[in-house]
This record gives structure tokens, sequence and C-alpha cells, in this order.
């Protein structure tokens, strides 16, 4: 059951007509491809028990890159 392309289709369409694998499931799994230490200044803002915004100054920020 090859169907006709139109207009900005293009490719094979299979017999069956799947376009994706089946009978897979996904995970919430996270793969991480890239972890590293930023060396910058800047400030982060932590509040205490009262409430109250302290402001500190850090000079590193750990990047950690996923999909």
């Amino acid at each position: 059951m090859n169907r006709k392309l139109t207009g900005g289709e293009s490719g094979y369409v299979p017999a069956y007509g799947a376009c994706r694998v089946r009978g897979t499931n996904t995970t919430q799994e996270l793969l991480i491809i890239l972890v590293f230490k930023l060396f910058c200044e800047f400030y982060a803002f932590s509040k205490d028990e009262q409430k109250f915004d302290n402001k500190h100054l850090m000079d590193n920020l750990k990047v950690t890159v996923g999909i």
C-alpha cells in the first residue's frame, strides 16, 4: 500500500505503512553525555530560616549536559 507523494513530501513508505519502530517502550532515564566545571564569578541567592535572601559570590558552576 504505497501512497502517492505530494508537495513537500519525499521518501519511501513501506507496504505496511509504518514509519516508526513498534513494540518499544520509552524510558525516563537521563543519558549524561558531558559534565564539566565552568569557572566564572556570579552571585547566587539562598534563603535563610527567616526567609531573607542571602547573596553569595560563587566562582564556579557545575554543568551537566544530557538528553
